[in-house]
């Protein structure tokens, strides 16, 4: 059992690389409820913004895939004590002076109504005080339908300042058409993904947006490979050959965490993809939604010199 959530994975990686974060959430006054926060606690995620009531902590159950056989994801998440945060508690208006960047993602406002009235909300008043807003995707089908997640995300595209797809997501929520591109066959034409992200950003006003490229040659073994279009300009990582996986969950989170960490540090846009792809890659190698790749391992996969020798 493993304590995960697509804003606490981000979270996790952050502290990691001693970046200060905190956690806006709800957990149950119970015993697991408590294990839930001592597990964020330890991993050094600022807790003070986490609420205490309502019955009970999401689930999701994960069968791991292997070969050609998928993993299997099913959710149990209904009445969860998320479910019924309540913004007015949190006396948000009084600490934004202290807070220098905002994340979240698509799965939750896909966890019920209040929520997505919740998170629309929240990005509102980043905007208003002039935080930068990232905003991963994360499309779960199994949360909700496509045409409610596209309802929701064109409302929330217009207070999101850096936003984080898949090759998936283009098709689904953009309607980008790859002719020239077949990620299942591992045929990548980038020219086609810069062309389409430039005008993204102009019709969405956005200032950036990052894109994981995912080949699936098995369930534990897949090619990946970054792209960022930022400042008029277009950042495409190495290719990582990931294999075999230990645990790609979390994986997307970690990509995630690596772009907020190159921007909150000044970042050259090119070092800011390769950060955030190669600490993508490192998740697929450690157990449970938590990344715990040190800087200096991310590094080294950067420059390639990653070649699994015993360090001692």
């Amino acid at each position: 059992m493993y304590v995960g959530g697509a804003e606490a994975n981000v979270l996790s990686n952050l502290t990691y690389w001693a970046t200060p974060t905190s956690l806006i959430t709800k957990l149950p006054e119970h015993p697991l409820g408590d294990w839930v926060l001592k597990q964020l606690q330890m991993s050094q995620i600022g807790t003070s913004l986490i609420q205490r009531g309502g019955d009970r902590v999401g689930l999701y159950f994960q069968e791991t895939g292997v070969g050609h056989r998928p993993s299997q994801v099913i959710y149990d998440r209904s009445s969860s004590s998320f479910q019924t945060l309540n913004l007015e508690n949190l006396h948000l208006e009084s600490i934004s002076d202290q807070v220098s960047w905002f994340h979240t993602s698509g799965i939750t406002p896909s966890l019920s109504s209040h929520l997505s009235d919740l998170t629309l909300a929240l990005v509102q008043m980043m905007k208003k005080h002039h935080i930068p807003v990232s905003f991963d995707v994360n499309y779960r089908r199994k949360l909700w339908t496509l045409e409610q997640a596209k309802n929701m995300l064109f409302k929330l595209i217009p207070y999101i300042d850096y936003l984080i797809v898949n090759e998936e997501d283009l098709g689904l929520f953009f309607d980008v058409q790859m002719k020239k591109t077949n990620i299942q066959k591992g045929t990548i034409n980038l020219e086609e993904y810069r062309l389409a992200l430039s005008q993204m950003i102009k019709q969405f006003n956005l200032k950036g947006i990052a894109v994981t490229l995912r080949t699936s040659v098995s369930a534990t073994h897949n090619l990946w490979q970054g792209i960022l279009q930022f400042n008029g300009k277009f950042h495409v990582s190495s290719q990582y050959d990931i294999q075999p996986i230990v645990d790609r969950i979390g994986s997307g989170d970690a990509f995630a965490a690596g772009l907020i960490y190159g921007f909150l540090n000044n970042f050259e846009p090119q070092r800011i993809i390769d950060f955030a792809t190669a600490a993508g890659v490192s998740k697929h190698y450690i157990l449970g939604d938590f990344n715990h790749a040190s800087l200096t391992w991310i590094e080294t996969l950067i420059k390639g010199e990653a070649n699994g020798r015993i360090l001692r």
